[in-house]
C-alpha cells in the first residue's frame, strides 16, 4: 500500500485513486491495495508527452506478467500508440512506422537506434490507432510476436490498413520470437536485414486464410476467395482495389 499511503498523506481520496486505476479494493470491506505492487513501471504517455497511464511487469512471478492501467477518464487504450510522443519525428522522416505489441519490444528497438516504432499495447489494433499512425507515415509494418497469437493479430490488422488506404506490410520473426527477444539474440543488423523482406499485407492475409484449407476443393477455394474479396472491397482507392484484386486472383488461382 506504499502508493496509497503516499497519496493519502497528501489528502487525495481513495475513490480518486481507484478511478485513476492506481488502487484496487482488497478482500475486506473498505480495504484497498496498490494495483501495481511488485512491478517494474513503464509510464504510458499521450501524444503530447503527458503520463496518462502505466504498465507494470511483475518482478515476483505474479499473474499477469504484464499489467496495464484500466480504462479511465484519462486513458483509453484503443486511442493511444505507445511511444509515439518520442518517435513521431523519426516516423515522419522514414515514411514508415513499425508496429510492435509491447513496451519491451518498443524499448529494445528504440535502444538499438531503430526509432520509427510504436506499440499497440495489446494485440487488437483499432481503426483509431491506424488513423493516428497515418498522420505521420503512409506505410505500416506490423511486427507482432512470431507465435500463432501474434500472427493471428497481424492478420486482423491488415484489413484495418486496407480500410484506411494505408500501405501495410507484415514482418514475422523466425522461431516464434518477439522483437525484444530477436534483437537480444541476433542484434540490430539482422533485424534491419529482415525489415527488407517484409510480406505485403495482402499476401500475408491470403496465407493466413488459406492455412490448413483444402484449396483443391472448389467450394473451399470459393469460400476463401469471397473472404479475400470482402477485405479488398474496403480499399477506398479504386485503382489500388483493382490491383489488389488482380494480385489476389493470381495468388488464389481464380479469375478476376
Amino acid at each position: 500500500t506504499a502508493l496509497i499511503d503516499f497519496f493519502q498523506s497528501k489528502g487525495v481520496p481513495i475513490s480518486l485513486l481507484e478511478k485513476g486505476g492506481l488502487a484496487l479494493p482488497g478482500s475486506r470491506p473498505g480495504e484497498y491495495r496498490d494495483r501495481f505492487r511488485g512491478r517494474v513501471i513503464f509510464p504510458i504517455f499521450s501524444l503530447t508527452g503527458r503520463v496518462v497511464a502505466f504498465g507494470g511487469r511483475t518482478v515476483i512471478d505474479a499473474e499477469p506478467k504484464y499489467l496495464n492501467s484500466p480504462e479511465t477518464p484519462l486513458y483509453s487504450k484503443g486511442k493511444l500508440l505507445y511511444g509515439l510522443n518520442f518517435t513521431k519525428d523519426a516516423i515522419r522522416q522514414e515514411g514508415t512506422v513499425i508496429l510492435v505489441e509491447g513496451y519491451t519490444d518498443f524499448s529494445s528497438l528504440y535502444q538499438a537506434g531503430i526509432l520509427n516504432v510504436v506499440a499497440s499495447l495489446g494485440t487488437a489494433l483499432t481503426p483509431w490507432q491506424v488513423g493516428q499512425a497515418m498522420r505521420f507515415a503512409s506505410r505500416l509494418v506490423v511486427n507482432y510476436d512470431g507465435d500463432s497469437a501474434g500472427r493471428t493479430a497481424a492478420a486482423r490488422a491488415v484489413p484495418l490498413g486496407f480500410e484506411k488506404g494505408l500501405n501495410i506490410d507484415v514482418l514475422v520473426l523466425p522461431d516464434d520470437l518477439d522483437p525484444d527477444a530477436f534483437l537480444r539474440k541476433h542484434g540490430r543488423d539482422k533485424y534491419l536485414a529482415l525489415m527488407k523482406k517484409t510480406v505485403p499485407g495482402l499476401d500475408f492475409l491470403v496465407d493466413a486464410l488459406t492455412a490448413g484449407v483444402r484449396m483443391d476443393i472448389p467450394e473451399e477455394r470459393g469460400k476463401i476467395a469471397r473472404a479475400v474479396v470482402r477485405e479488398i472491397e474496403k480499399v477506398p482507392d479504386p485503382v489500388a482495389r483493382s490491383e489488389y484484386l488482380r494480385r489476389a486472383s493470381a495468388k488464389l488461382g481464380v479469375g478476376e
